[in-house]
């Protein structure tokens, strides 16, 4: 058989005889050349992004194809029949690819020379799977004050096919003491010094090691300190001014009275400002004492030389309360009547002034999170009693007034909330038409404040009054059956020296008076008459 070998010159433009596999090619001018056989390009894995094993849904990821026999230039991909938005020649054996969107599924890829037109397929090669999807709100994911075990916190995703989803913080972190295992953070908060917002970022991870990153804060409240929402102060008068430095917070209601002299109990509060007093022993209005207490300052407060607060050489007693700085004008609008009030919800105390509309059955916002247990309470455009109100069990007991020394009586006139106060009917003592009024306002905080009430046991020697959850440094006492002074207690001046508000009675000691004590306080026989009921505030 003769020699079937191509030669060269045999054939227009062709060179050397040809190896084999290899075979001839025809060019754009009618000559040949010599080729190589191609079997087309393949695709052998699949690498997703990050440590993925599935494609997103959304399509618009970077995959790397890795395989063989792809060209430098004009590889086309089809994935589902579907053309890859963008293919990148990364060499020989990788081509990095833009997916498109295609639906949750297993699908075919399809790689393709644009120049020889050779093609593999990849039989379903490339699986796509939704990512997680947050069910949990981005933001925030609550408060909590320090020290404080926290409600448990469950975060929520979902994904597609079901499967499994795992939490994992990426960024920031949360508040110390307060960890996050499977779906649920959990644990205690520590003391902050000041209130402080932390920002982490949480990825919601499926099976498939999708994943969809959500941002979110925890706020932790600065820890409460007493010292910094109530303090006691002593200090003797210059007979000039002075200014009272000693705080750790700036005051919004002053209590001050003389301890060396006989004289009234003075008030100022910074809702109705600085110079205006009213008198607790007195059903006086109030008035302006231009040299009485002149400011609220960030540690205390500035007099005059009013001699009821600053006599020379004379000692004083001063009661200073937190609220919640000095407010706006009808800053409240929880009630019927609008109402200008600072509020320390977490001491449980607010300060509260508004105007009567003569209205019946009217209410007004309180600024507080829980219903106030004791108000104390007074009209002062015009010569009028004080009101106390104490509810801390089922009934409500009134007094009038602080000024007096009267028992109490049951009331229908006053129903607190947690968010209002309403007085029911149209007496001028609460409501009447343009009238001005008061309320000083309290309740019960856990370690901080209490407002209860007991029975005296008629012993000579006294009884002790404990579970108050910590040491008072503030005692006011009433006995609500029967006519007494109401009395102050305090752990500056001491134990067994009183103050009356109702009086002007200079300090007055005795030692049958009350101790403080720790958790409570003692009564040391003078105070105890048999099957009185006494109320109190008592504070840490």
């Amino acid at each position: 058989m003769a020699n079937t070998n191509i030669k060269a010159g045999m054939f227009y433009g062709v060179v050397g005889h040809g190896t084999d596999g290899y075979f001839l090619m025809s060019n754009g001018d009618g000559s040949m050349t010599w080729g190589q056989a191609s079997t087309g390009p393949s695709v052998t894995s699949v690498t997703y992004p990050g440590d993925d094993t599935a494609a997103d849904p959304a399509g618009g990821q970077t995959v790397v194809l890795t395989g063989t026999g792809f060209a430098t230039s004009g590889m086309t991909v089809t994935i589902g029949g579907t053309a890859a938005p963008s293919v990148a020649h990364t060499s020989n054996t990788q081509l990095t690819i833009t997916t498109p969107a295609k639906a949750a599924g297993d699908y075919d890829i399809v790689v393709t020379n644009g120049v020889t037109g050779a093609s593999g397929t990849f039989v379903n090669g490339i699986s796509y799977n939704g990512v997680p999807t947050w069910t949990t709100a981005a933001g925030s994911l609550g408060t909590f004050e320090s020290s404080t075990t926290i409600s448990t916190i469950t975060l929520q995703a979902t994904e597609p096919d079901g499967g499994t989803i795992t939490f994992n913080i990426t960024n920031g972190a949360l508040p110390t003491g307060l960890s996050l295992s499977g779906a649920n953070i959990n644990g205690t908060t520590t003391a902050e010094t000041s209130t402080t917002l932390y920002s982490f970022t949480i990825e919601a991870i499926d099976d498939e090691n999708q994943s969809t990153p959500r941002n979110f804060s925890i706020t932790v409240n600065a820890a409460f300190v007493n010292t910094e929402n109530f303090d006691i102060v002593t200090y003797t008068g210059n007979g000039s001014t002075q200014s009272i430095t000693s705080l750790d917070f700036q005051p919004d209601l002053v209590l001050t009275k003389s301890r060396s002299f006989a004289e009234k109990m003075n008030v100022f509060d910074s809702v109705r400002g600085a110079t205006k007093r009213i008198y607790t022993a007195g059903t006086h209005a109030e008035a302006i004492q231009a040299d009485s207490l002149t400011s609220f300052n960030s540690n205390g407060w500035s007099i005059g030389a009013w001699t009821d607060s600053n006599t020379n050489n004379a000692t004083f007693v001063s009661y200073a309360f937190k609220g919640g700085g000095i407010p706006t004008l009808n800053n409240n609008t929880q009630g019927t009547i609008a109402s200008t009030v600072s509020a320390n919800p977490n001491a449980g105390f607010s300060i509260v002034k508004y105007t009567g509309n003569g209205g019946t059955t009217q209410s007004v916002g309180h600024g507080l999170s829980s219903a106030p247990e004791l108000v104390i309470f007074k009209r002062t455009n015009a010569v009028a009693n004080w009101f106390v109100f104490e509810k801390s069990g089922a009934s409500t007991r009134r007094f009038e007034g602080l000024n007096t020394t009267n028992a109490s009586t049951s009331d229908t006139f006053f129903t607190p909330s947690s968010s209002t106060i309403t007085w029911t009917g149209t007496t001028a003592d609460f409501n009447g038409n343009t009238n001005e009024y008061i309320m000083y306002c309290f309740h019960s905080v856990d370690g901080y404040q209490k407002v209860g009430s007991y029975v005296g046991n008629g012993s000579s020697g006294g009884q002790t009054i404990t579970g108050l959850g910590f040491n008072p440094r503030f005692l006011l006492v009433k006995n609500a059956t029967a006519s007494a002074s109401w009395r102050i207690t305090d752990s500056v001046r001491g134990n067994n020296i009183y103050l009356y508000p109702n009086s002007t009675n200079a300090d007055d000691s005795n030692s049958g008076y009350t101790s403080l004590i720790t958790d409570g306080f003692r009564l040391n026989g003078l105070d105890s008459n048999t099957s009185d009921t006494f109320i109190y505030l008592a504070i840490a």
